[in-house]
């Protein structure tokens, strides 16, 4: 029951991969052919991605007759559309204190030291083409881990805080400086009442759209989205782990059945019970995180409108 869900996500991805990549039969002025797919023409050279990913330009009067009106339509539609190949996106963190670190004695209690700080993004976009794209959007989805302790026990989780903002005119060759609004961070230390706060940004992640689509999707640091993969595969082990440690204990304490063949059944139901759960745990995590980012770009989509 469990391969389904999983086989239809497999189709489901394989599907929007293959409608991603829009190839196409071209045939020469002999009626030679070639697959590949139409990247951009720049006056008589059409840029082609072929097949094996390699790239290569043909003289546009190579084609057939139909492919080079079909290169011609082609190009009125998309030539003032930007694509990921056509730009270079630059991401640098910047902060500052805003409250700057301040310590007060309790006497015979302790101390409290508290300082805030404000986190934001400055974003470089340059732009490889000579195409000038009007109404560029950016939504940043910053990640901020908040760390908390109190008397009644400690907490961690993480807040994704987003914003979004129209840009100005990209122009032909040109550059774009613009930088995302500033997320603040709060630090308390307080030893007198036995609590504590830590507020983290331990990344970002920003999406480009040009006439409500997506052009790219980058992270700050480059490898957060890895690090994200990495630490969703880490909770899923442990959440196994933690399974298994739980039930071997029930084993132990003896809440299985007594006899030999019988306790090695309900074992083995159990843990695959376990499994089962902590597996239905990580899926339903991934659903409500795909939900989110969802939600953020239909509220994206709804300011559009």
């Amino acid at each position: 029951m469990k391969i389904m869900p999983r086989l239809t996500a497999i189709l489901l991805f394989s599907l929007l991969l293959s409608l991603s990549i829009q190839a196409r039969t071209f045939y020469n002025s002999e009626g030679k052919s070639i697959e590949a797919e139409l990247i951009t023409v720049e006056g008589n050279l059409a840029t082609l991605k072929l097949k094996n990913g390699r790239i290569t330009r043909v003289a546009v009067s190579k084609f057939s007759n139909s492919d080079q009106a079909h290169i011609k339509e082609w190009w009125q539609e998309n030539k003032n559309k930007i694509t990921a190949r056509d730009v270079r996106l630059t991401i640098r963190q910047k902060n500052h204190f805003t409250k700057k670190p301040e310590t007060k004695i309790i006497k015979n209690k302790g101390r409290i030291k508290t300082s805030e700080s404000e986190f934001n993004y400055l974003c470089k976009l340059d732009n490889y083409s000579a195409k000038t794209v009007n109404g560029i959007k950016a939504i940043f989805n910053i990640h901020k881990r908040v760390s908390k302790r109190d008397k009644n026990g400690s907490s961690r989780e993480v807040k994704i805080v987003t914003n979004s903002m129209q840009l100005d005119l990209l122009q032909s060759k040109g550059s774009l400086k613009f930088a995302s609004e500033g997320e603040k961070c709060s630090s308390l230390s307080d030893t007198a009442n036995n609590q504590s706060l830590r507020e983290t940004i331990i990344g970002m992640e920003m999406t480009l759209y040009a006439d409500g689509k997506e052009i790219l999707t980058q992270c700050h640091p480059e490898n957060f989205s890895r690090f994200l993969e990495e630490q969703e595969a880490r909770n899923e082990k442990k959440e196994i782990a933690n399974e298994i440690r739980e039930d071997n204990k029930d084993i132990a304490d003896g809440k299985r059945n007594s006899s030999g063949q019988g306790r090695k059944y309900d074992e083995d139901v159990a843990r695959d019970k376990r499994k089962r759960a902590a597996a239905d745990a990580v899926a339903q995590r991934k659903a409500d995180e795909q939900a989110a980012r969802d939600k953020n770009k239909e509220k994206f989509n709804n300011r559009q409108r």
